[in-house]
């Protein structure tokens, strides 16, 4: 029988945390974070971590389970989310997964096979040497002309996914996202899909205030701290949003203020492509979030469509 799990998901700024901690709390349920970032320790300002405070007594997985040099992989994620909901399970409770990262909703949703895809080393090696060269907006172009999908959801930062998807096409002759829509829906799940959404200038006004908030509680000063712990700057954590530009104000590149804009900008370019993301999930329910009545009014749906949910046998 297929496992009843939860999705609670949207782009960068609408509202997810606050509204899971309501959710979970009324549904009884434990929380997943699907982000990222938010899986490397000390990365809590520039990546909108819930706070402990916020948290309270609700207990959350994958939150702080990497160092920020570390390298963390889809693959990573899928086999930790499995973890998480195998102990949730134990606990009788129900896993809700929050975030925005959409690659990590599709590798637990489609149970992606991992490792199908030999090493070419030698490839691998060519393209690090073409990004180093050249830069990352080049190789990220050169995806965008055998693979626009999946370009489309990335930045010249991120250097191993645009790497793998260039190494994926140049080993099978196909992009990565028609590899992904070749893999089956995952008969292991009983899905329940929120997506949370706001008009788009009410969005980007959201994105831009919370950077100044970041920018306020600490973001420059956290960035410091991880660099004076070591921090390597080419590794994949410091391509995050909020952390690289951080990183050119240091080294003199961009003033604060530009630094600031920067930020707000790669935010909201970022939200513009999560949204693209999760429109293709036809049988979620969408909340739209503009007042705080409707966070209201989503909150008191999404309990009773959960609730239902849980109360029924699954059909597949």
């Amino acid at each position: 029988m297929p496992e009843k799990i939860i999705f609670l998901v949207g782009p960068t700024g609408v509202g997810k945390t606050s509204l899971s901690l309501s959710l979970a709390t009324a549904i009884d349920a434990q929380i997943v974070s699907m982000d990222s970032m938010q899986v490397y320790r000390g990365m809590d300002i520039g990546t909108a971590k819930a706070t402990k405070e916020e948290r309270g007594d609700l207990v959350h997985y994958l939150l702080d389970v990497v160092d920020p040099g570390d390298r963390f992989t889809a693959e990573d994620y899928q086999g930790l989310a499995y973890q998480a909901i195998r102990e949730i399970r134990k606990e009788k409770k129900v896993p809700l997964f929050v975030g925005g990262t959409g690659l990590y909703m599709d590798a637990i949703l489609h149970d992606f096979q991992f490792g199908g895809l030999n090493i070419n080393e030698d490839l691998r090696k060519k393209l690090h040497a073409d990004y180093d060269r050249e830069g990352g907006q080049v190789l990220l172009d050169r995806l965008a002309e055998v693979d626009p999908v999946t370009a489309r959801t990335l930045f010249p930062g991120d250097r191993k996914k645009i790497i793998r998807a260039l190494e994926i096409f140049y080993t099978t002759g196909k992009p990565m996202s028609e590899k992904k829509q070749e893999e089956a829906f995952s008969n292991r799940w009983d899905p329940l899909i929120f997506i949370l959404e706001k008009d788009r200038q009410d969005l980007y006004q959201a994105i831009n205030n919370r950077v100044l908030s970041m920018v306020d509680e600490g973001l420059v000063e956290e960035n410091r701290r991880l660099r004076e712990e070591g921090w390597p700057r080419k590794s994949q954590a410091a391509s995050a949003i909020g952390y690289q530009e951080v990183g050119w104000y240091f080294r003199g590149l961009v003033t604060k203020k530009e630094m600031v804009r920067l930020i707000q900008q790669f935010s909201r370019n970022y939200a513009k492509r999560q949204v693209t993301w999760f429109k293709r999930y036809k049988e979620a329910y969408h909340f739209r979030l503009n007042e705080d009545r409707d966070r209201e009014e989503a909150l008191e749906t999404m309990v009773e469509l959960a609730k239902n949910f849980l109360e029924k046998e699954s059909t597949k």
